[in-house]
């Protein structure tokens, strides 16, 4: 069953918050496009998805030849490591313990990352590190670049509300960290769990966030971008059109798009495999993601032993384009290559947990496909 949207009433505490980042971001002097149109995009409420029939098989798109360029960042031994795209040249770049991805900034320039307390960011030319903050960092996150690369986003926990989480925005360059908003709101307590997200559109003028069990804030950061909102579910990120929101159900873990304008919502059903996060009470984030045109959804499956498997899906039509094996990808910056975990579900006092043995490389539409990386985990990829 389809969940449209549901306004919701935000506290006077939020929408304060919102107005001063919205200050914070015309400071970085973000530039402030007109209102937007109620135009049909993709994604709305006009388009059918197609319905895969498992016993036809799926067209094979056109090959991609583009090679491999750019940077890679991982965890290895619990700390930082980077290699070329092809696995060459690895070599830890620090010393401080990870306990989170690590995330490269639009440019290339910066990797910041979480080392329990303390948030960190890489000066990718001179290796030299900043501790930027030192706070209750929330578990199961990562941080977030604001679109210019000038504000990074991350998650605290209510020191003085069990269960309530603040969202902050910090200078890179360093400074004071700005309160965007708290979520008091847990969500379901069934279903996928999620990474908590924060997700700026690309032209600054709204923040998706949400916590591990929604649901998704859509804060305005200017005065023509509309109302706030509130979806149930979670892990948002935003098409090209800033305006189109992919996201994971609440409850069924399936995919959707919203575009948060005209509220028109679709979603994305496949009779083959399960979609999203949905992978039992243990599933880990993150997932889904554009690729860099939007034209391709990444997003975790599960394959018929269990296991976690990494998809891609056009989002023109919901057709699927690749399946096998893996966890945790990240699209490569072109858009036509990605990088992802091998590795196999191990026995654990709760269940069967995901433990990496590697990373492997493979193109969008399944050729090129090799092992890279020993002992490595949570890939990104850079510029």
């Amino acid at each position: 069953m389809n969940r449209l949207s549901r306004p919701l009433l935000l506290t006077q505490a939020l929408l304060l918050g919102v107005l001063a980042l919205g200050g914070l971001l015309v400071a970085c002097d973000v530039p402030k496009p007109p209102a937007e149109a109620l135009t049909p995009v993709v994604g709305s409420a006009t388009r059918t998805p197609k319905v895969i029939d498992p016993n036809v098989p799926t067209a094979t798109p056109a090959p991609m030849t583009l090679p491999a360029t750019g940077r890679l960042w991982f965890l290895r031994g619990g700390v930082l490591w980077t290699a070329a795209p092809d696995g060459s040249g690895a070599k830890a770049v620090s010393t401080n313990k990870a306990t989170s991805p690590p995330v490269p900034n639009g440019a290339g320039t910066q990797v910041t990352y979480l080392s329990e307390r303390k948030l960190i960011r890489l000066d990718v030319a001179s290796g030299q590190e900043t501790m930027l903050i030192e706070a209750d960092m929330s578990p199961v996150q990562r941080p977030s670049w604001s679109p210019d690369d000038k504000q990074i986003a991350y998650f605290t926990e209510d020191a003085g509300q069990y269960g309530s989480e603040i969202v902050w925005a910090i200078p890179a360059a360093g400074g004071s960290p700005q309160r965007v908003t708290e979520l008091k709101d847990g969500g379901y307590r069934s279903g996928p769990t999620f990474e908590h997200v924060a997700s700026w559109a690309g032209d600054g003028r709204r923040l998706a966030v949400s916590g591990p069990m929604g649901p998704i804030h859509i804060l305005p950061l200017d005065q023509t971008a509309g109302d706030p909102k509130v979806v149930n579910g979670g892990e948002p990120t935003w098409s090209t059109d800033n305006r189109t929101m992919l996201f994971t159900e609440t409850l069924n873990g399936a995919l959707a798009l919203q575009d948060v304008v005209s509220d028109d919502f679709q979603p994305y059903i496949n009779e083959k495999r399960l979609d999203g996060t949905r992978l039992g009470e243990y599933a880990q984030a993150p997932f889904p993601r554009f690729n860099a045109d939007a034209s391709l959804i990444l997003y975790r499956a599960q394959g018929g032993d269990g296991a976690p498997a990494v998809a891609i899906r056009a989002r023109a039509d919901g057709s699927e384009q690749l399946f096998l094996p893996g966890n945790n990808a990240s699209w490569a910056p072109d858009g036509q290559w990605l990088v992802y975990e091998t590795g196999a579900l191990v026995a654990a006092d709760l269940g069967q947990n995901w433990q990496p043995q590697g990373l492997a490389r493979v193109r969008a539409d399944g050729s090129g496909q090799t092992d890279i990386l020993a002992d490595a985990s949570w890939p990104a990829w850079s510029k």
